[in-house]
């Protein structure tokens, strides 16, 4: 039976320092290779499974590489090509626009809404989102 070990515990056993262990383990909780012990009805802090621990520390403490959120290229050089233009609204609103399909898409971000542009415009032309290019004609 394995043994339910604290942050600070498990940071000592992995050899990190607990802010480092904790940063790392973020890009673990949620995914296949999630180290912690099954949630208590009650628990505040999550506790860490030593033998999934000692498992991953056995492998090397391998980390998945962040991805931040990024807008694909166009696969092909045959690409449909659409104007679009983004704008900030508010201080965390921003939209963009894509007058020939008239798509309005909005996010938190200029990328999350060009993102959501080039999302729409993928499924209104019904191609693979790899295969919209949007130009800009104003990025402010």
């Amino acid at each position: 039976m394995s043994e339910a070990l604290s942050l600070e515990d498990a940071a000592q056993l992995a050899g990190m320092h607990p802010a480092t262990f904790r940063q790392r383990m973020t890009r673990l909780n949620g995914t296949p290779a999630d180290l912690r012990a099954p949630h208590i009805p009650g628990e505040r802090a999550r506790r860490y499974d030593s033998r999934k621990l000692n498992a991953w520390i056995d492998q090397g403490k391998p980390v998945p590489k962040y991805i931040p959120m990024t807008i694909p290229a166009p696969a092909a050089s045959d690409a449909r090509r659409l104007k679009a233009t983004v704008q900030q609204r508010a201080v965390d609103r921003w939209t963009a626009y894509i007058p020939e399909l008239d798509i309005l898409a909005t996010g938190t971000t200029r990328t999350r809404a060009w993102a959501a542009a080039q999302r729409h415009a993928a499924i209104r032309l019904n191609v693979p989102r790899t295969q919209i290019a949007l130009d800009s004609k104003a990025l402010r």
